[in-house]
């Protein structure tokens, strides 16, 4: 799939807008045994999904795999680092960085 990047991409496949992208793929690549607690959690995503939102809005502009994959590392790193809240940190409610890039290959983007 030929995209300007991986917003536009996951826009085009998902069939959303540019508003719903960081939703849309914050639902679609997000551990399975966190989706029933992120629900709880979505009224106050601005704080407690900080780290997954700041990631998928990084990741938007991306147009190479180099790019994809810092992005990636440097949210892994973050999340090591235990940022965020503890509960999210002890029972894994956040995005997952494989999911992300199984749907960057799923889409084709960047070989």
């Amino acid at each position: 799939m030929m995209a300007d990047n991986f917003k536009k991409a996951v826009c085009t496949h998902y069939g959303c807008s540019d508003e719903q992208y960081e939703e849309r793929l914050f639902w679609k690549a997000l551990y399975w045994h966190a989706k029933l607690p992120a629900r709880l959690f979505w009224g106050k995503r601005d704080s407690f999904f900080k780290e997954d939102l700041e990631l998928l809005r990084e990741l938007a502009p991306v147009t190479d795999n180099e790019v994809f994959r810092a992005e990636l590392n440097r949210y892994h790193g973050r999340n090591r680092r235990r940022h965020g809240p503890w509960i999210r940190q002890a029972f894994g409610i956040r995005v997952s960085g494989r999911k992300l890039l199984k749907i960057k290959n799923d889409l084709g983007l960047f070989a």
